[in-house]
């Protein structure tokens, strides 16, 4: 169970590194001002940062095959002439 929740993070900071690290910081920082604060204020900012984290751990959409492979043609082309523009 320890593995899969591992890889659940991996894929989780792949997609969106800076939100999972902001995410993560407002864990750590909502623990150590846990003392400090009222638990209700405690219970409700942990609540707002579950939502976050759903939010940005959904899928990504996707674009179309046609819409992809355009891209790739786009990036060759842009690619090809930077080549050719220093080369002479």
């Amino acid at each position: 169970m320890k593995n899969v929740k591992t890889l659940y993070l991996f894929a989780w900071v792949s997609k969106n590194p800076f939100a999972a690290l902001r995410i993560k910081g407002e864990r750590v920082r909502l623990k150590v001002e846990k003392t400090v604060i009222s638990p209700e204020k405690a219970e409700e900012h942990e609540r707002g940062l579950e939502e976050v984290r759903l939010k940005h751990t959904k899928e990504f959409p996707r674009l179309s095959l046609g819409a992809f492979i355009l891209l790739i043609l786009l990036f060759f082309l842009i690619y090809l002439a930077m080549y050719l523009l220093t080369v002479h």
